[in-house]
């Protein structure tokens, strides 16, 4: 008897199994990170010891690590969503960017607008900039079959370049060296929490991850769209729009991810300037993915990864390590968690054949 052998999806599969390939995904990580230290010619012991004290270590080093997980949440949120509906959207990075741009646009043209005012329209502006920027894409690809990958990919480099244009030319603060706009009015600037950096966008990503959890599993919308992301040619077949499904994916997706940067600019910089991202859209796919594409998971991985930023700062004053590690860190543990969720979704199915 000869066989062939055929790769399909598990019908089913437990949560404990996914939350099992998660947690594996982030000790292997680890492990592959301490060969990294090693290599380095560190004691493991002090490098990793300063890593969890950096990240969780005291009441200063856990807002630090909310601040750097903040951007990270709606990025995140932003994977998500998209995902779910069978979308790559891999322009969260320039959606962030927009919603940046936008929310500086309106702070800049209401200096003497009060806080219940400004901070509102900067919200809404971010969001709708981020949405426009990811439907560019979505449109393209209803309209005319373009791969979201590519486009998406090209929009992040338009909106870096336009963000640089900005801050160096009609932007620019001229009583500046470098390339940034004047400081926003104080009522344009964010509130914090716990007299720290720490500000509202954290509230505010806890509130949009409850809602997308609300949204993609209690609404009709969110049951087609994970329908679109399951199986598009069954979906069709009930009756269901995907090409409606991939623009609300797409809109609700860069509408999250600009609301992130509406709060890097707003609650931490307080003006727009260049470099203003570290990679968080980026970043927010790795997130996404370890968090098994769930919303409220997302926010746990997102502190996580805040955790990872902010330890290996430390870690790296401590000990002399690069920073870049912390990178090295991010890349591995996607890999990993594709392997191992590769391995839990799918299995090798051994068919016979007639010899």
């Amino acid at each position: 008897m000869k066989y062939r052998y055929k790769l399909e999806r598990r019908k089913t599969v437990p949560l404990w199994i996914e939350l099992a390939a998660v947690v594996g995904s982030l000790v292997v990580s680890l492990g592959v990170g301490a060969v990294l230290v090693l290599q380095s010619h560190t004691d493991l012991g002090l490098a990793y010891t300063a890593l969890f004290q950096g990240a969780f270590g005291s009441r200063e080093a856990i807002l630090e690590t909310l601040v750097q997980a903040t951007p990270l949440i709606f990025t995140g949120l932003a994977m998500v969503v998209a995902y779910r509906a069978n979308y790559i959207n891999l322009g969260a990075e320039g959606q962030f960017l927009f919603g940046a741009i936008a929310a500086t646009g309106v702070s800049l043209a209401l200096p003497s607008a009060p806080r219940g005012v400004v901070i509102p329209l900067q919200i809404l502006a971010g969001c709708l900039a981020g949405a426009a920027w990811a439907l560019i894409p979505a449109v393209l690809k209803v309209r005319f079959g373009s791969s979201e990958i590519i486009v998406t990919v090209m929009l992040n480099s338009v909106a870096d370049y336009f963000l640089s244009y900005l801050v160096s030319g009609p932007w620019k603060n001229p009583a500046d060296y470098y390339n940034q706009t004047a400081i926003f009015a104080p009522a344009a600037h964010w509130p914090t929490l716990f007299s720290s950096r720490l500000h509202i966008g954290l509230v505010l990503g806890l509130v949009a991850a409850l809602l997308v959890y609300y949204i993609l599993w209690k609404t009709r919308i969110g049951y087609e769209l994970r329908a679109v992301g399951e199986n598009p040619v069954a979906s069709r077949y009930k009756g269901i729009s995907v090409n409606l499904i991939a623009i609300i994916a797409m809109s609700l997706s860069g509408a999250l991810a600009g609301l992130g940067g509406v709060g890097e600019v707003c609650g931490i910089h307080h003006r727009l300037r260049a470099g203003l991202s570290k990679g968080y859209g980026w970043t927010g796919l790795t997130i996404a993915l370890v968090a098994g594409l769930q919303p409220l998971g997302t926010v746990v991985a997102a502190i996580l990864f805040g955790g990872l930023i902010n330890g290996s700062s430390y870690m790296r004053i401590v000990t002399g390590v690069e920073t870049a590690l912390a990178d090295a860190f991010q890349g591995i543990a996607l890999v990993v968690v594709l392997v191992l969720m590769a391995l839990v979704r799918f299995r090798v199915r051994r068919i016979p054949t007639d010899a």
